[in-house]
């Protein structure tokens, strides 16, 4: 419903309403939502307002002329509601449009021959190459799985970023190795860390996520979720990436090592992010958890509701090899 060609009211095939009051310029203050919430706009952005009780929803708020409204959050993640009533998700540097297999397979050997260390472009060449071969053995999503894998590489090698293009080289090798042999990632000192086991079980079924991880974090100094909500800042007081966010006390920086000794700081990350959602999910708590709180954490962070199968462990270091 529109007056004065703006939009006033937009109902999607949900049967959804989102009523729009605009400011003395036309542009959108707040939208009371069919639900009884209300979105209202601040000079800090718009927060989102249940029974009186203001709570920060996103930076900015756009409408198109077609009813499609955008959300848009502090590090530029976009969700976008359709009228049809679904929903599209944009991380910043996602690609728009299919992944082009061969384009993104030509730039990702121009950059490792722009790599001044000829070894650590073996490294990473070697990794990639193993990976392959790996997802290759599922030709019905191993297409989709490279080209996604090699798009992100590339996203990752591209300077600028919040990370160093050194670092980031460091991470490309550590990640394609985990990806190529997903049993190397270690449970170190710890030999029943569930935390240690989703992330080599999301290795061994959808390493993307984890390469997707690190891309938006070099992006935005940020680790999100699927639907772009931040979970972990990385970035210290300076505006600089800071790796000893991943490090607390109890786990500190030469803790997180393959099964080889090699140390991987993208271990250091993944895990660290993980315990932050069942921080967010445990009401504040990380040290103690239980195996049904992991299907939930993966779900928050993939959008993927998968079950894991565990038959009959014998003790927790049966549960943790079987996840």
């Amino acid at each position: 419903i529109s007056k004065n060609d703006q939009l006033t009211k937009i109902v999607d095939a949900n049967g959804h309403e989102t009523t729009i009051k605009r400011d003395k310029n036309g542009l959108p203050s707040e939208l009371k939502l069919s639900a009884g919430a209300e979105l209202v706009k601040t000079k800090d952005g718009w927060d989102m307002v249940v029974d009186g009780q203001h709570t920060k929803y996103c930076q900015e708020i756009n409408i198109d002329a077609d009813g499609t409204v955008h959300h848009i959050n502090e590090i530029g993640a976009i969700s976008s509601n359709h009228l049809d009533g679904s929903t599209t998700r944009y991380l910043p540097g996602d690609s728009v449009g299919s992944i082009d297999y061969h384009k993104e397979l030509s730039t990702f050997e121009q950059h490792l021959d722009s790599i001044q260390d000829p070894m650590a472009a073996a490294y990473i060449r070697e990794g990639m190459l193993d990976t392959q071969d790996r997802l290759r053995k599922d030709p019905a999503t191993a297409e989709g799985k490279i080209a996604e894998l090699l798009y992100d590489a590339n996203k990752l090698l591209e300077a600028p970023g919040k990370v160093p293009l050194e670092q980031r080289h460091h991470w490309l090798d550590q990640f394609f190795s985990l990806a190529a042999k997903p049993e190397f990632v270690s449970q170190g000192s710890d030999a029943t860390c569930p935390l240690a086991a989703c992330e080599q079980r999301e290795y061994a079924l959808h390493p993307e996520t984890w390469l997707r991880t690190l891309r938006v974090l070099n992006e935005t100094g940020a680790a999100v979720n699927h639907r772009g909500e931040v979970i972990k800042s990385f970035i210290d007081s300076a505006g600089n990436f800071n790796i000893d966010a991943a490090r607390t006390g109890t786990r500190p920086e030469n803790s997180f090592t393959r099964v080889d000794g090699q140390k991987t700081e993208v271990s250091e990350i993944v895990q660290s992010v993980l315990n932050e959602v069942i921080g967010m999910q445990n009401g504040g708590r990380k040290d103690l958890f239980y195996a049904e709180q992991l299907e939930p954490m993966m779900k928050f962070m993939t959008g993927r509701d998968e079950k894991f199968v565990v038959a009959n462990p014998k003790d927790s270091q049966d549960l943790v090899r079987q996840l």
